[in-house]
């Protein structure tokens, strides 16, 4: 019995500690997350973008997608240039995790669209997006 309440009291000491660790972690230099929610068609988007030597990595999220979807993804710089960071079909699933990149760098991208095939917008996201 002792031996269970000297587990317990470390198992809670060490989660305390984690926790105490992820609130005071200081956010990522170089990362940044824009979100859009209540998109067209009820769509929820999360992107994270993280700034590399070549450009910008990103990881995008959407759920309460409809299904058989082509999309892709443009991202906008500043000046006004596009390009695509990924193509993808939605089949039956309502939520999708899509991987991509693009050469520009994050301080200069305006925003990021999610766009159908038959080019109607689902999802604008920018730094003020919410």
């Amino acid at each position: 019995m002792l031996l269970l309440a000297m587990i317990m009291v470390l198992v809670l000491a060490t989660g305390g500690l984690a926790s105490a660790e992820l609130l005071t972690h200081e956010p990522t230099p170089g990362v940044v997350t824009w979100t859009s929610t209540d998109a067209a068609g009820g769509i929820d988007t999360v992107a994270r973008l993280a700034d590399q030597a070549w450009g910008t990595d990103i990881r995008l999220w959407m759920d309460d997608l409809p299904p058989e979807l082509t999309c892709r993804l443009v991202v906008h710089r500043r000046t006004g240039a596009a390009q695509t960071a990924g193509w993808w079909s939605t089949n039956y699933q309502s939520r999708l995790m899509i991987p991509g990149s693009t050469s520009i760098p994050l301080a200069q991208i305006d925003r990021l669209d999610v766009i159908r095939s038959d080019e109607t917008v689902l999802a604008t996201l920018t730094s003020t997006t919410r």
